[in-house]
């Protein structure tokens, strides 16, 4: 499996998600509609294993670090 991290820093508290890269929310990095506004968040991947995906979460300082709700990669 391929994992990806979404950081956002609009949606409220600032927040890193872990997907799988496969979740029709990633994408493989793409994310929804193809793309990511810069000023919104970004994607970061690809890891290999899911500790890897949350160790980059962690790194953010991100008060709120959760797995997709979608594709649930914990």
């Amino acid at each position: 499996m391929t994992y990806w991290v979404y950081e956002n820093w609009r949606a409220g508290a600032k927040k890193a998600k872990t997907h799988f890269a496969h979740c029709s929310y990633c994408n493989y990095g793409k994310g929804i509609k193809g793309g990511t506004r810069p000023d919104n968040g970004k994607w970061v991947g690809s890891f290999d294993t899911f500790e890897d995906a949350i160790a980059h979460a962690r790194q953010t300082g991100f008060p709120n670090i959760e797995p997709c709700k979608v594709c649930n990669p914990s």
